[in-house]
């Protein structure tokens, strides 16, 4: 089996792990992948809280299905905290800005939890990044879409958001830089 075929292989089973069998009618469902290098960059983004400052990264945005880059997404990091643990673990809240390139926008919104990677193949990344929804948390801090900062196709449209990821952490001290590869499965209310 080709290296390429490993890594679509890879890819499907996590995905079949994180999406349930039958899904509703009234949903609609999106997997989309966050990939590549960004770079620091400080902005004010909107909290339940009010507008805070949060570091963002910008990065492409890529249909997972086609495989095709849709947009830019843009994954800003806020309330940053140390945990305890095995190694550097984190404790924050990601807001993702998913901005396709029609001008449609899909903003998620959550707890993330951030750890030194245990096992691969690969140097290529450092930790393991993850966030499950929580549909009883008004604010959306379990991790969901928010509605209010949709725009086109997707305003007022609310949802729940999981995200399943690796990234590269080496470059962040000395160059300000993170490498993304996350996927994230979207589920829509229609």
């Amino acid at each position: 089996m080709t290296k390429s075929r490993v890594k679509l292989a890879g890819s499907i089973a996590m995905l079949a792990l994180l999406i349930p069998m039958a899904a509703e009618a009234a949903e609609e469902r999106m997997v989309l992948q966050v990939y590549g290098e960004g770079r620091a960059k400080t902005r004010m983004i909107w909290s339940p809280e009010g507008r805070i400052e949060a570091t963002c990264f910008a990065v492409d945005l890529i249909d997972v299905t086609s495989g095709e880059v849709v947009g830019r997404a843009r994954d800003c990091l806020s309330d940053i905290q140390v945990v305890d643990g095995d190694g550097p673990s984190l404790a924050l809240i990601g807001t993702t800005f998913f901005m396709f390139d029609n001008g449609d926008r899909i903003v998620a919104r959550g707890k993330t939890t951030v750890q030194p990677k245990t096992t691969s193949n690969t140097n290529e990344i450092t930790h393991i990044t993850g966030a499950i929804p929580s549909a009883d948390d008004a604010n959306n801090v379990g991790f969901g879409v928010l509605e209010r900062l949709g725009r086109g196709a997707y305003s007022g449209v609310g949802g729940a958001a999981r995200l399943s990821g690796a990234v590269n952490l080496s470059k962040l001290d000395s160059e300000g830089k993170i490498s993304f590869d996350c996927i994230f499965v979207l589920t829509l209310d229609a």
